[in-house]
This record gives structure tokens, sequence and C-alpha cells, in this order.
């Protein structure tokens, strides 16, 4: 009887000890992940990241795209003043069995301006035109899905485009275009703009750019040694260059991410993040 109170205690002591090893991590997480909040000088603050923050941020980049823009800016001219800055301006969920899966919500900037005129434009070539040319197919099996995500931050609007296409035996790709604008200056802003805005340097940002494709590519080889199929990277490809990295994402909590979305070129549906 008496042991059997003693393991009782013991059961008693050790959930308690766990219950205050959970709230603490508790705790630290909300410290590591709450939303970053901006310094009041015009630059674009999020601090270092922690290497298990980056994960995270990269396990849910995905579940960004909901179809929905956050954010606002007061006083701005639109096109069509009775909708959003984004919006939905095609939606198609279809199906025809042995044919095609439709689940496509294709967005439009509701701003004037040629620059904007060409991002709709290149939004539409890109995905709408896809939808359409599948819908007048009948020889093979095709799933294609697009979605987006959209936001406002220190007066730079940021729409990012994801689309998932299966065609027949093919492999499966996945195609991410963004479209970054300041809103406030009316023109287009490229990436070395927006490292400048998060108090990132040129240099800085080209060796973590190299040092994370680098470790991706480790991971791929070790993948590919065990006979699996993986797509290689050619670090010391242009593509990598600042200039040359056009695809990239500003998030509500003002989180930087460059996109290397293989699949908008090739059948894969492998994409490389790296995150400031």
């Amino acid at each position: 009887m008496k042991k059997f109170k003693m393991n009782g205690r013991i059961v008693l002591f050790s959930s308690i000890i766990i219950i205050c090893i959970i709230s603490i991590a508790v705790i630290l997480y909300q410290g590591l992940f709450v939303e970053r909040k901006k310094e009041g000088n015009g630059k674009i603050q999020t601090g270092p990241i922690e290497l298990g923050e980056e994960l995270v941020l990269k396990e849910e980049f995905s579940s960004k795209f909901d179809n929905k823009m956050t954010g606002k800016l007061d006083q701005v001219k639109k096109k069509d003043d009775t909708k959003e800055i984004v919006y939905t301006a095609m939606s198609s969920t279809e199906k025809k069995e042995g044919q095609y899966e439709l689940n496509v919500s294709v967005p439009v900037i509701n701003l004037p301006g040629e620059e904007i005129k060409s991002m709709n434009e290149d939004i539409q070539n890109t995905f709408l035109k896809k939808a359409i040319s599948i819908l007048a197919k009948t020889e093979s099996n095709t799933i294609y899905s697009v979605k987006y995500t959209a936001c406002i931050y220190e007066g730079i609007l940021s729409l990012g485009v994801h689309a998932t296409l299966k065609e027949g035996d093919n492999p499966q790709r996945v195609i991410i275009n963004t479209y970054n604008y300041n809103i406030e200056e009316q023109k287009k802003i490229d990436l070395e703009e927006m490292l400048s805005l998060k108090g990132v340097s040129k240099k800085d940002a080209a060796s973590k750019i190299l040092d994370d494709i680098k470790d991706e590519n480790k991971k791929a080889l070790a993948l590919s040694e065990l006979g699996y199929s993986v797509y290689i990277r050619d670090y010391a490809s242009d593509m990598y260059k600042i200039e040359n990295s056009d695809n990239f994402l500003l998030d509500k909590n003002g989180y930087l991410y460059i996109i290397y979305a293989y699949g908008n070129s090739k059948y894969t549906s492998e994409t490389d993040l790296v995150i400031f």
C-alpha cells in the first residue's frame, strides 16, 4: 500500500514538472514568434531569426495563401472604390471526371497605373489563361489550383500567387509569382530596395542566400545517394544573385521571403525559401 502511494506521488510530481516545462516552453515560443513591431523610422523591422523560428516559417509558408489581403492604407486612389486593393477577380471550382479538376482563385490589383496594368496582365497570362486552356482540353487528366496572399505593410503592397499543376503523368509543378509595389511612391520595388528597407546589406543577403541554397543542395544530394529522385541545385547559377532574384514576398509581420520556385520553369514542386 505504501509502495502504491509512493508511486502515485512520483506520478503527481512528474506531471507537475512536465506541466511547468510545457508552460515555460510556451512562454519562450511566444517570445520568439510574436508579431514583430515596426521601428517607426520607415524601416521594416523583424530582427534576427532563430533557426527554430525559420523552420516554422518555412513549414507554414504555403498556408499564407488563403485568398485574402491584410493591412490597409488610407486615402488610396483605386480603380474601383467599391473593392479592396487586391480582390478575387475570377474564382472557379470545377471537376470533370477523367479530364480536369480546378480550384482557382485569380486576383487582380485594384490600382491605376501602367506598372499595375502590366502586373495584372502577367497574372492573367500566367494563371488565368492556363485555367481557360485546361477547360478547353479533353485529352489529359489535369489538376490545377491557384491561390494568393496579399498584404500592405509600410505602404508596400506585396502579392504572391501560388499554383500547383499536375498534368497527366508529368511530375507536379509548383508555380509562384510575386508582385511588389510601393503604393505611396507609385512604383515597383525590387529586392535590393526591399532589403535596404529592412536594414539588410546586399552583401549579407547574398551570403545568406548562398549558404541556404548550399544547405538545401546537401540535403538533396544525401537523399539522392539513398535512391530518391531529387532536384539538384546549381548554387553557382546567376539566378541566385540579388539582381536576378525578383521573386519575393513581404508578409504582415514584416518577414521577407525570397522565393526560388523551380517549378516556374521545370516539372518540379521543389521550392527554396530564404527568409529575412
